[in-house]
């Protein structure tokens, strides 16, 4: 599989190489997910760089919010899991910034009806902070302006 891991933080995304590694297994409790889109947030930035509180140990595949396709599903037999091979879903989980990724399942929600992966690939962590962002704490209002200067880079 292709990721971007680091092997020690970086100063800026600009640094971030894509390394090949072995291909996930299937898991005893976990999903393995192909990743088809992913999301880069103001903290995936900031853990790169050593500057979040959640500080994994190097070496450690970046990125946090994902959309894919359902690989393998946990081999356990105490599981009855909800997802079958195939199904789309969207979930959270250190490791997004690969083609593949292990996840539990209270990690990954179904992709909505009529979403892309694209789309889906920012709704665990990027929709609800922009919502409480926009409502909660700028208190948007039907018929009401607001502006906002957002900054995005092509992945």
């Amino acid at each position: 599989m292709k990721a971007i891991q680091l092997p020690a933080l970086v100063k800026s995304p600009d640094e971030l190489q894509v390394s090949n590694l072995p291909d996930l297994k299937p898991s005893a409790t976990k999903y393995v997910i192909r990743i088809r889109a992913c999301a880069m947030n103001f903290f995936d930035i900031l853990q790169i760089q050593g500057k979040h509180q959640q500080r994994p140990p190097l070496p450690f595949i970046a990125g946090n919010e994902f959309a894919g396709e359902v690989l393998a599903v946990p081999t356990s037999t105490k599981s009855n899991p909800s997802f079958k091979v195939g199904d789309g879903v969207f979930g959270a989980g250190l490791g997004a910034f690969a083609t593949m990724i292990l996840a539990d399942e209270v990690d990954l929600r179904p992709i909505p009806k009529g979403w892309d992966y694209k789309e889906a690939s920012s709704l665990f962590y990027t929709a609800p902070t922009a919502y409480a962002a926009l409502i909660l704490r700028a208190r948007a209002k039907q018929g009401k302006w607001r502006v906002f200067h957002v900054s995005a880079r092509r992945c």
